[in-house]
């Protein structure tokens, strides 16, 4: 699992492609096939959303839905 998404609202709130990349990065320094990504580990917040507010937490979950959708729809495009 890879704490891809920040913990707490960022000031400026990152595109289901920014929190994407470094799963594909990671990835790719590895040697692995991004077509193992839609089966492979998933998006998580960095440390758990705990200290989230409730808006921040809903919207992290979304972004990572979102990050995992991308990657089941075409691993090559992020």
């Amino acid at each position: 699992m890879l704490g891809v998404v920040p913990t707490t609202a960022p000031t400026v709130r990152p595109s289901a492609e920014e929190v994407a990349k470094p799963r594909s990065l990671c990835t790719d320094r590895l040697g692995f096939a991004r077509s193992v990504l839609p089966r492979a580990d998933r998006h998580h917040a960095a440390r758990g959303l705990a200290g989230a507010t409730p808006q921040w937490a809903r919207t992290a979950i979304e972004l990572a839905q979102k990050a995992a959708d991308a990657f089941a729809e075409d691993p090559e495009a992020i």
